[in-house]
């Protein structure tokens, strides 16, 4: 949050009071704080749309999300700026912990279709590249881009499996098990 402009106003309140204009001092000083209360109610705002935006991509684990965000709007609802924005780190924390459990998620299934396929006799050619791609994003942290490029990855993914499952030699009827 830039909190420039406050601090310039305090300064200016500091100086006035110097001089003995305190009227003039205790109006920067209240300016002060009112535009220090609205920067970091943006500041705050803009980091819970953020992690709204993230609700519809937790599934069930929603819930915990929202409690975070709850308890932070409540905060900032009463100015409670430091149990906000503590509400937020841990909403923030508690997103990047879930995407990076995906992200780990999506590199293991694959890496696990990419053993099935060699252990078939499968061509998982086109498997290979993608694996090592999210590979390398997984290991640089960049995984919200292995989460947002999950697409790609699951239609390589379902088709492979499917030409898996068809090398696979058929199953005997249930009566024989």
């Amino acid at each position: 949050a830039d909190l420039a402009e406050p601090s310039k106003l305090l300064e200016d309140a500091i100086v006035a009071t110097k001089a003995e204009e305190h009227r003039n001092a205790l109006q920067l000083a209240t300016d002060a704080g009112t535009k220090a209360d609205q920067v970091l109610t943006d500041f705050a705002t803009s980091r819970l749309s953020g992690l709204r935006s993230a609700l519809p991509h937790l599934g069930d684990e929603e819930g915990t999300l929202k409690a975070l965000i709850n308890r932070a709007d409540s905060a900032l609802a009463s100015r409670d700026f430091e149990g906000g924005f503590k509400a937020v780190d841990e909403g923030r924390t508690f997103v990047e912990t879930r995407i990076r459990s995906q992200a780990e998620e999506i590199v293991g299934d694959l890496g696990i279709a990419i053993q099935m396929g060699l252990d078939s006799g499968v061509n998982i050619a086109a498997l290979e590249p993608i694996h090592r791609e999210l590979n390398g994003l997984l290991a640089g942290g960049r995984v919200g881009e292995i989460v947002a490029g999950r697409q790609k990855a699951v239609a390589a993914l379902e088709k492979r499996l499917a030409e898996i499952e068809a090398a696979l030699p058929p199953r005997p009827p249930a009566e024989a098990r």
